[in-house]
């Protein structure tokens, strides 16, 4: 066997069994990410198998790129119960995920405690499973079921992926503000907030990647997904105050009992408590950051969902 089939032989042998990747000068392990980026759940498996639960990536120089991944049980419990207080998310995270504002994305200590405190009340309250598979069963027999169904009668070939995320957004849009957009309805009519949902993911993974001046000047120059990002922040704001200018007149003529179960009440009441009954602060700001964190984890579960037990620790 010549010199270089052996190298070959060995090298191949080497690749199989060694997924971490090779922390290049100037590159970092990018490299290794990009080839793997077709299978990168399966990848990211490897490499977290091969280190024993916990790796370190490194980026490229001066890229925002770096990151420590862990599936150790022992570190995940260390971090987001033992001694979650020692891990505030700071002043970077909130930079990259200003649109969220003071969701629960975004905020430590007491305000975080309350956002906890709050939501894990709201879900593990009986009447929210009755009403979030009410609202389930609705979408799908008044917007799921039809657009399959014309679909198939047409043969018309879809993006599965956006029926999902349309049927996501209008559920937690029902569940949370009483509105169903009806994104998920024939002929897939454009729902300006639901398609910006797309773009606020789309430039905050941008964020991580790119040094903070170069995404900084994007946003003051306004091009790029920085600029789909204010348009974005916009068509999201268009469609949050005006539900909740709608709910609050709503409350007003409404008496609303201790046993009765409702989101909005529910949030009202958390913000109450933040503020010691003191209305001098802006409870739409409140409710607007409170509902898009919620619909920001709803609309794009698959990638956020993490993020949001993150969040709840």
């Amino acid at each position: 066997m010549s010199f270089t089939s052996t190298w070959w032989c060995l090298r191949n042998r080497w690749c199989k069994l060694r997924s971490v990747p090779t922390n290049w000068p100037l590159l970092g392990m990018l490299p290794g990410l990009i080839r793997n980026a077709h299978r990168v759940h399966e990848y990211a498996t490897d490499v977290l198998v091969e280190t024993k639960g916990t790796f370190e990536f490194h980026g490229p120089v001066l890229a925002n790129f770096n990151m420590l991944a862990t599936s150790d049980p022992a570190n995940v419990h260390h971090i987001l119960s033992k001694n979650f207080s020692n891990y505030p998310k700071g002043v970077e995270f909130r930079k990259i995920f200003d649109i969220l504002g003071n969701g629960i994305f975004n905020v430590d200590s007491e305000l975080w405690e309350i956002y906890r405190k709050t939501t894990m009340s709201l879900m593990s309250h009986a009447k929210f499973q009755t009403s979030l598979e009410r609202n389930v069963r609705d979408i799908i027999e008044r917007g799921l079921r039809p657009i399959l169904d014309d679909f198939a009668e047409q043969g018309t070939l879809f993006d599965l992926h956006d029926i999902f995320q349309r049927f996501t957004f209008d559920g937690i849009s029902k569940l949370l503000l009483d509105l169903d957009p009806r994104s998920l309805s024939i002929g897939l009519p454009h729902v300006p907030c639901e398609k910006a949902l797309n773009d606020v993911v789309d430039t905050i993974m941008q964020r991580h990647i790119l040094p903070e001046s170069c995404w900084k000047l994007q946003k003051w120059l306004r091009i790029g997904k920085e600029m789909k990002l204010i348009q974005a922040w916009e068509a999201v704001d268009q469609f949050l105050y005006p539900c909740i200018s709608r709910k609050q007149e709503e409350m007003m003529y409404k008496t609303i009992k201790d046993e009765d179960f409702d989101v909005f009440t529910s949030y009202i009441k958390a913000y109450n408590q933040l503020t010691n009954g003191n209305n001098s602060g802006n409870v739409q700001e409140f409710l607007r950051d409170t509902f898009l964190n919620l619909m920001f984890a709803g609309r794009h579960h698959k990638c956020s969902s993490h993020l949001f037990f993150l969040a709840l620790g």
